[in-house]
């Protein structure tokens, strides 16, 4: 019992294992995906819906947007969200100005 109980304590220490590649690409993706929501608020003034029914699909695709970004960041940690940062702003080097403005 004590030999096991050492033995449980000792690989608490070592602390969790680092993500994997695919856990990186994944929140990428979620990441980048949960900004593909926001289309959808353009095509939801011409759909037949009533106001109420518009803002609460609204409501519901603002919520599963701020979920995927969310948990895509915690998926790609700092370094993905920096990675992505630049990607998605590489045109303002392209074009001269700063990215950390």
């Amino acid at each position: 019992m004590r030999t096991r109980l050492l033995a449980a304590a000792s690989r608490v220490g070592t602390g969790f294992r680092r993500p994997g590649r695919s856990w990186f690409w994944l929140g990428i993706t979620l990441v980048t995906l949960s900004f593909g929501v926001y289309p959808a608020y353009a095509l939801m003034v011409f759909s037949p819906m009533s106001w109420w029914d518009k803002l609460a699909v609204a409501v519901g695709l603002t919520a599963i947007s701020w979920s995927m970004f969310l948990v895509g960041s915690a998926f790609a940690g700092k370094n993905g969200l920096a990675h992505l940062r630049e990607r998605l702003s590489s045109w303002r080097v392209h074009r001269g100005t700063s990215v950390d403005r």
